[in-house]
């Protein structure tokens, strides 16, 4: 370990010397691929990192200016640094995985300021197997003297990658040459080195989501400037950099989750993950014996019925059963079909069938968020939608995670609607937030739900966490017109479809789109997505290609399941079945296109099958254009 020997909070651009004038503190990801560095050059800090002993980020400058108590801190000493190893495993309530590993290495260097109160910044560096996560820990004042003020000014971090990269980012979906210099992370690029690369942020509490600015092939880290501490030591969020040799790797990473505190499994014991059929779309869909869904008990009480007869756990009612959602007047307790909602709720229960209540931001506020909560945790209510949050910044940030703790507290979990706070890894401390629309939902936008526009929203999107696409509809064809919620033909097929539901990773409830009447008629399929019984035991990408492919399993108890879409283009896909244990037999139900489906000409086409497979077992899955493959494979007898 080299000492550092000055450390100055402001950081300004400066050309580097040659390395050999350079003073530095390495720490090694715990398989030795990655290797951090913390730089200091005339008192400026800089992080740099490398791959395979290759640069991967240029020495760029981190930190943030500071204003304590009115004064700019010039300059701060270095009072230690020190390396660490952590080595831990932990079990979330819900997650990719049951059992969690967190490993890496941890690099602290404590910095003092020169102002009278020597504030102490811890400056944390991990280095994981496949990423690198930084932040400052702004500390106590060493010498005792009481803090009146302190806030931060400027971030001054950004990324400086060795070679110019091409960043997709969550920006409503679009092609990086139309979403502007400023983006919203995760930002996702697959150039440098052959690897993929994300950058995204962990832990964030209080102050506004980090915003990333692209400029001369740089990003530049905005977020923090005028915060001011209300407490001491406080973490400040961490900035994350995600490398892997496939996308898939990075989708199957906890490295996020694992920088955010952990609950105690036994404090959400009233939470129950999985399948969650959603009302909203079948709006004025007309069935075979002439009865027509709307928002009213008759056809509450088909999602109720169907739900129990398939095992699944949840039915979510979407706007405005107590009254149109944008009245401020109207009342979220007792207003519109409250009365029915409350009798459905005891039927729904006597059932294993919990409600999921829909809720706008203006019914939470006339009528107080607290109340509103303990009503329907009263009623037997299992979850909140909460819709349309008017906040932004900082604001937003509390208010998220203020309504998510209340929302835990009153044994609710929440769903945030359109445009809410990009994922953390909330979901390791505060499992009450079960996901959110962190995407452009099914139908909601024509451009996003083709078959490549699924594809770039799950190597990009879901990057950050779980994500609420709302997918599973099963009526693909002319149908979908009378219903007045679908707002775009889904360009899938069928197979396509259902594997979507497996392969986007939802948190706490998996949100399904279609009418019980439309799964009815393709129930051997339907049984792919009543298999997925969260939470999972193990989740792993098998393979993927950005905007191509991507095939993922996940894992229940003694079942595994597959699903496999592609882009516009047919394709044959190997999918090897090492991920089963050595030494037993099982039997796959394969749901598979045929030769004539085709995403856009024959949208429902499938076939069925069965085979007796093991570890050893090797297929070729057949995708027509913008088709799917789906597996479910449990024990042989």
């Amino acid at each position: 370990m080299v000492h550092i020997s000055q450390f100055v909070a402001l950081l300004v651009a400066v050309i580097l010397c040659s390395a050999e004038t350079l003073n530095a503190a390495a720490v090694q990801s715990p398989n030795g691929r990655i290797k951090a560095s913390v730089v200091e050059e005339n008192g400026q800090l800089y992080l740099s990192a490398d791959l395979h002993d290759e640069a991967l980020l240029k020495a760029s400058p981190i930190g943030f200016t500071f204003n304590l108590d009115g004064v700019f801190i010039p300059k701060w000493t270095v009072q230690s640094s020190t390396v660490e190893a952590i080595d831990e495993t932990w079990h979330p309530v819900f997650g990719k995985r049951s059992l969690v590993h967190n490993e890496c290495n941890e690099l602290t260097v404590r910095v003092v300021s020169n102002h009278a109160s020597e504030l102490a910044v811890d400056v944390v560096v991990r280095a994981y197997d496949d990423g690198v996560a930084i932040r400052q820990v702004v500390g106590t004042n060493a010498a005792g003297v009481a803090l009146k003020w302190l806030k931060v000014v400027k971030n001054l971090m950004s990324l400086d990658f060795a070679e110019p990269l091409t960043w997709w980012s969550y920006q409503r979906e679009r092609e990086p040459k139309n979403q502007g210099a400023n983006r919203l992370y995760p930002l996702y690029s697959e150039t440098i080195m052959g690897k993929s690369i994300v950058v995204t942020e962990g832990y964030l509490r209080d102050m506004a989501a980090m915003d990333v600015i692209e400029k001369a092939g740089k990003l530049e880290i905005a977020g923090g400037e005028g915060f001011a501490f209300s407490t001491f030591p406080y973490a400040m969020p961490w900035r994350v950099i995600l490398i892997g040799d496939t996308a898939g790797q990075l989708l199957d990473s906890d490295l996020i989750v694992n920088l955010n505190p952990k609950a105690d499994p036994k404090d959400y014991e009233w939470l129950k993950a999985g399948i969650a059929l959603w009302d909203w779309r079948a709006f004025g869909h007309k069935t075979n014996d002439g009865f027509v869904y709307g928002q009213n008990k008759a056809s509450w009480l088909r999602y109720i019925d169907f739900a129990a007869e398939q095992g699944i756990p949840y039915v979510m009612i979407d706007a405005n059963w107590y009254g149109p959602e944008r009245d401020p007047k109207s009342d979220p307790i007792n207003g519109g079909q409250a009365e029915t909602i409350r009798e459905l709720i005891k039927y729904g229960n006597q059932r294993d069938v919990g409600l999921i209540l829909y809720l706008n931001h203006k019914g939470a506020e006339g009528f107080g968020i607290a109340n509103v909560m303990a009503n329907y945790q009263s009623w037997g209510a299992k979850g909140i939608k909460y819709g349309f949050m008017k906040a932004g910044g900082a604001m937003k940030t509390r208010l998220t995670h203020e309504i998510s703790k209340m929302a835990g507290e009153h044994e609710l979990t929440i769903n945030f609607h359109d445009g809410p706070l990009p994922p953390t890894g909330e979901e390791a401390y505060m499992p009450s937030l079960a996901n959110r629309e962190f995407c452009h939902a099914q139908s909601d936008a024509g451009r996003t739900f083709d078959p490549t526009g699924f594809l770039r929203m799950t190597h990009v999107n879901m990057m950050a966490g779980p994500l609420d696409m709302t997918h599973g509809m099963f009526d693909l064809n002319d149908g979908m017109r009378e219903r007045s919620k679908v707002r775009a033909q889904i360009n899938a097929t069928l197979t396509s479809v259902a594997a979507r539901t497996l392969i986007t990773y939802s948190g706490a409830w998996n949100v399904i789109t279609d009418s019980p009447d439309s799964y009815r008629e393709h129930l051997d399929l339907f049984q792919f997505i009543s298999a997925q019984k969260m939470p999972w035991t193990e989740s792993k990408t098998l393979k993927s290609r950005f905007d191509q492919y991507i095939s993922m399993m996940r894992q229940s108890g003694d079942t595994y399941l597959v699903g496999t879409v592609t882009n516009e283009d047919a394709r044959e896909l190997e999918i090897d079945f090492s991920f089963l244990p050595k030494g037993k037999q099982f039997k796959a139900r394969i749901f598979a296109d045929t030769a004539e489906t085709h995403y856009v000409k024959n949208r429902l086409a499938y076939s069925v099958s069965e085979m007796t497979v093991d570890a050893d077992t090797k297929i070729l899955a057949k995708l027509a254009p913008g088709g799917g493959h789906c597996m479910i494979i449990e024990p042989v007898d």
